[in-house]
């Protein structure tokens, strides 16, 4: 019996090649992005799952609490001995490991190679899982001279991985230390909050870096993540209750001295520890985080609906075109009635035409997902491993969607045409009563959902576009930004300085702190009882003037003061806070920060120096005396090329050691829109897959409308009906349904944008023609994709219209 009706299936399929194409097509469409949506989704909810002791592994956050209780902020920063003691205090705490991170020289054979080197303590591998493929990693990291590679890292560096043993020179400051590769590792998974490709001990870390040594017994200042090992069946939330009474033991008076000074009036601690999951730590945009950025689950819940909105596209499809044929099937259902077929057979034999199409589309789907699957990895910005398809539970999963997909599919269409009595069916008496309305509602979803996808699209180009444009209080256009490490920072910035700035191709050199989204350094204190918080970037004499940033109240830092060296210039929200006007503020001594309060000498425009999605914070300027960060060059326009050519010349005959390296600072500030703008191309992406879908169903719909009103064209035409009146006749309907749509998707594309759109401090107003053009562009690809059926229909031939059937 099954095999008839897969026989049976096939025959139909064959006879009726158009229709099944149209459907396995959009069944493909829909099944393979859904497997690359669910590829990209199982990655975000299983990061650092590979690890053996994943269950057990835990981030210490230290967290600061409101006097009400509530968090106030949380980081996974710690002084330098808090990741000992909290071992020491923590009966449920079997393992800890510190990190710490740095930009390091690699001297080899000669040849410089400069690296992201990742420090951590020697029970690192005690704690986290990695495959050993030279030397013994239990012992890796023992002595402070070791190091470890990844195979990546040692293919890159050697050239090959055989290389345990070998020595090497690093340059952590303004000197090379010997160091010797201890051991080689297989490349983790992508999926990790950890990623390094060198490794070096932590213990080494105050050895060669001063300002680490200079905080080895300070608890004022945290600096190093702290990731904790659980032992085997420790309750969590006990082990956390556990670790907000190791805080209060490790700063025991905090409270006390907050009350004494007016900064905390709460009735308990102003702080404790957390104990965060190493799987939850991606999914917790929630939290700061080191080495890599969080992620946000509600992106990976979007792009779920999207997966079902494009299979219930596809199944709407499936429907609409199986209504359609209903009635050219009439004879042969009518035939197997009388021939004794039943209706549960009817249905079963119509159910396993759409359950094989599925599986059609499933096997079509998997060969789409390979196919574009790099152009997923691009969009999505992960690596989309293919072969996790093959695990039995994602196997299980994709079936089952198949096959629901498939019954869903066919399940009113087989449950129509199965109703009808034998006689009627014969007679050409075919009801399917009830049918046009629920035809015209699932097109009306259909061009919705493809409507809210393309509102969304225009939408977030807009904000996107808008954030680009918009006046930051700066210019960093044509501006190289050179990160000073390991170098005297400051005799490289007048070097620099003296060879680049009479070169026609170099407008200015300046040195700064903290570059635009290279970190950042924010302060606070009590002043008068009151808590203030400022960022602060130290800054030479040159860089307001390199940023072309606008003084709007006294003067600029100028080098041949001295007493400017003590001074600090403010922007207009720090002014704001105090409740100063620009003008009042010149003058004013910022009380109580630090031994030697300093005099503002001058307030700028304000400016974004950080994200746009939060607004401007009260930020001061000192004038650096004890390192610069990053060194800021900028090209003269249409020099772009000269300027990086010279700049590295420069760098080059100072720095022979170290090797030049550069970003642009627009790059860098884009930098914080990465996220949005890939979820701009995600959105734009399932638009066009959205109208895809919709538009293969609604080729195929026209074609069976087209096929049912042959009479009716063809004695319109002997009536005198023009080509465009036929055209407008069999269009108008469809047109009326997708402004329908339009204004149906209206309210939940502005409700759903608006939310997106409150995460940005600067946002645009969402425009009706916004709306407007989304149902205009919905619209030209409808009329379009009819416009192929309604002209073929309307130049015919009357005659042979009026011969049909």
């Amino acid at each position: 019996m099954l095999r008839h009706y897969v026989r049976q299936a096939l025959r139909v399929l064959r006879k009726q090649r158009l229709y099944a194409v149209i459907n396995v097509l959009g069944l493909s469409v829909a099944l393979g992005v859904t497997v690359l949506i669910a590829l990209f989704v199982h990655d975000e909810f299983t990061f650092d799952d590979w690890h053996e002791h994943a269950d057990r592994i835990v981030r210490v956050d230290n967290v600061d609490l409101n006097p009400d209780g509530s968090v106030d902020e949380a980081s996974p920063s710690h002084p330098f001995q808090l990741g000992v003691r909290i071992k020491e205090e923590h009966p449920d705490i079997e393992e800890t490991v510190r990190f710490s991170d740095a930009d390091v020289v690699i001297r080899i054979a000669g040849v410089m190679h400069q690296e992201e080197a990742m420090f951590a303590d020697d029970t690192f591998f005690d704690v986290f899982t990695y495959v050993p493929v030279q030397g013994a990693i239990d012992t890796a990291l023992d002595d402070p001279a070791s190091m470890v590679l990844t195979e990546t890292a040692a293919k890159r560096l050697f050239g090959r991985v055989d290389i345990v043993g070998t020595p090497v020179e690093v340059r952590f400051e303004n000197t090379y230390e010997p160091a010797t590769v201890s051991a080689v590792v297989a490349d983790p998974p992508s999926s990790t909050n950890l990623p390094f490709g060198v490794m070096m001990p932590f213990k080494r870390t105050p050895m060669v870096y001063p300002w680490i040594a200079n905080r080895v017994d300070r608890w004022n200042a945290s600096s190093f993540p702290v990731y904790a090992l659980l032992r085997e069946g420790a309750d969590l939330e006990q082990a956390r209750a556990t670790a907000g009474r190791v805080w209060k033991t490790l700063y025991p008076d905090q409270a006390d001295q907050g009350r004494e000074s007016g900064w905390w009036t709460g009735e308990g601690e102003p702080g404790t520890l957390d104990l965060t999951p190493i799987r939850d730590l991606h999914l917790r945009s929630d939290l700061r985080t080191r080495f890599v950025a969080t992620s946000d689950p509600r992106y990976s819940y979007i792009l779920m609906g999207i997966a079902l909105l494009t299979i219930v596209l596809a199944c709407i499809n499936f429907t609409l075109i199986a209504i359609g044929q209903g009635a050219s099937r009439s004879g042969e259902i009518g035939v197997r009635k009388a021939l004794g077929a039943g209706r549960k057979q009817i249905v079963a034999q119509f159910g396993g035409e759409a359950v094989l199409m599925a599986a059609f589309g499933l096997v079509g789907g998997l060969a789409l997902a390979s196919v574009f699957r790099p152009a997923a990895e691009v969009l999505s910005g992960k690596e989309l491993d293919l072969g996790l398809l093959a695990t039995p539970v994602l196997m299980a999963v994709l079936g089952g969607v198949a096959l629901i997909t498939g019954l869903a599919a066919g399940a009113y269409p087989s449950l129509v045409v199965s109703r009808n009595k034998p006689a009627d069916a014969l007679r050409g008496r075919f009801s399917l009563s009830g049918t046009g309305h629920l035809t015209r509602f699932l097109l009306v979803v259909q061009f919705a959902g493809s409507v809210a996808l393309v509102v969304g699209s225009l939408a977030m180009k807009a904000q996107l576009d808008y954030l680009a444009s918009r006046d930051k209080g700066y210019v960093g256009s044509n501006v190289l930004v050179v990160a000073m490490r390991g170098v005297d920072e400051f005799a490289v910035r007048d070097h620099m300085r003296s060879t680049l700035e009479p070169r026609p191709e170099i407008g200015a050199v300046a040195g700064i702190s903290l570059s635009m989204n290279r970190g950042y350094s924010s302060v606070g204190w009590m002043a008068d009882g009151v808590e203030r918080r400022a960022y602060e970037y130290n800054v030479d004499t040159y860089v307001l003037d390199l940023l072309q940033m606008e003084v709007v109240a006294g003067r600029m830092f100028d080098a041949l003061r001295s007493t400017d060296s003590s001074g600090v210039m403010v922007n207009e929200a720090f002014a704001e806070d105090w409740g100063w006007t620009p003008e009042e503020a010149v003058g004013q001594v910022v009380a109580d920060y630090g031994d030697e309060p300093p005099t503002i000498i001058g307030v700028l425009r304000n400016s974004n120096l950080r994200s746009q999605h939060e607004g401007i914070e009260p930020t001061m300027f000192t004038m650096a005396d004890n390192w610069l960060g990053y060194l800021l060059v900028r090209a003269e326009p249409g020099s772009t090329a000269q300027a990086i050519a010279s700049t590295e010349s420069a760098w080059q005959a100072f720095n022979p050691d170290i090797p030049f390296s550069y970003t642009f600072l627009d790059d860098d500030v884009a930098r914080a829109y990465e996220n949005d703008l890939r979820w701009a191309r995600i959105v734009r992406f399932s638009a066009f897959i959205a109208i895809l879908v919709a538009c293969l169903g609604l080729f195929g719909l026209a074609a069976l409308t087209v096929s049912r009103r042959t009479k009716e064209i063809g004695i319109r035409k002997v009536l005198g009906a023009s080509v465009s009146n036929l055209a407008y006749l069999i269009s108008r309907d469809f047109a009326v349904l997708v402004v329908v749509a339009t204004l149906l998707a209206a309210p939940l594309a502005w409700y759903g944008l608006g939310r997106w759109l409150e995460t940005f401090a600067y946002r645009i107003d969402l425009s009706v023609w916004m709306f407007v053009g989304a149902g205009a562009v919905v619209l030209a690809v409808a009329m379009g994709t009819v416009a192929f059926h309604a002209l073929r229909a309307a130049i015919s031939d009357p005659v042979k219209s009026l011969r049909y059937e």
